[in-house]
């Protein structure tokens, strides 16, 4: 784990098991992805149908009109439209995976502590976040809805936080305390992170990992 790699503190019990409201967000997340996909199903099966009918209507107009051509039509239509449809599956089952492959780790890992640096994006209510390694670098990023509170309690966007996650699906972060929560998203990748921070802002980084690296989640178990 990379935060272990670092020397940063892990919790003692799964963060389930300290921050009840986890399980509960989990829980709305995979049956949000769930209602979509039986959206998109329920949505492709009605366009079948649809489709169908447009079909039997075309064969009814070219008998009537002798014309070939409105057959023609009418077959075209039943074999391609559908296809919106399917790919509206195919995108609802993936989302709802990449939820499951999210959430699983969440569950079953443990809270770390971890120093971070979070900046406003022009033109956008999400914030980017990046969790810091021992040297100010920026060890992942994401871009997430930021409760206001998280985001305001920033010094200079300077703060410590918790994650549980996988850093290769995202997870959920919280301030120490485990409130509020907000979920991260997938990882950011392939995009050139800042330069490490220089002058006050660094001193104030290597402050922060010293706290992650000390940082005892005892007075949380009680």
């Amino acid at each position: 784990m990379l935060a272990e790699d670092f020397g940063y503190q892990l919790s003692p019990k799964a963060a389930k098991a300290i921050t009840a409201s986890i399980e509960t967000e989990t829980n709305k997340a995979i049956k949000e992805s769930e209602d979509a996909t039986a959206r998109a199903e329920s949505s492709r099966k009605s366009a079948g149908n649809f489709w169908v009918g447009v079909f039997a209507l075309s064969i009814t107009l070219a008998l009537l009109v002798h014309n070939f051509w409105v057959f023609a039509i009418g077959l075209l239509l039943l074999t391609f439209s559908p296809g919106a449809g399917k790919s509206s599956v195919v995108a609802a089952k993936a989302n709802e995976e990449r939820v499951r492959e999210m959430v699983a780790p969440v569950l079953a890992g443990r809270w770390q502590a971890w120093p971070c640096r979070m900046e406003s994006i022009p033109g956008q209510t999400r914030r980017r976040i990046g969790l810091l390694d021992p040297e100010g670098a920026e060890a992942v990023r994401f871009v997430a809805a930021i409760p206001p509170e998280a985001w305001l309690s920033m010094t200079d966007g300077r703060g410590l936080v918790w994650f549980v996650g996988d850093m290769r699906f995202g997870g959920i972060m919280a301030l120490p305390g485990g409130a509020p929560l907000w979920w991260t998203g997938s990882p950011l990748i392939d995009q050139k992170s800042p330069q490490p921070a220089n002058g006050i802002q660094r001193t104030l980084e290597e402050e922060l990992v010293k706290q992650a690296v000390k940082f005892a989640f005892d007075k949380w178990l009680q």
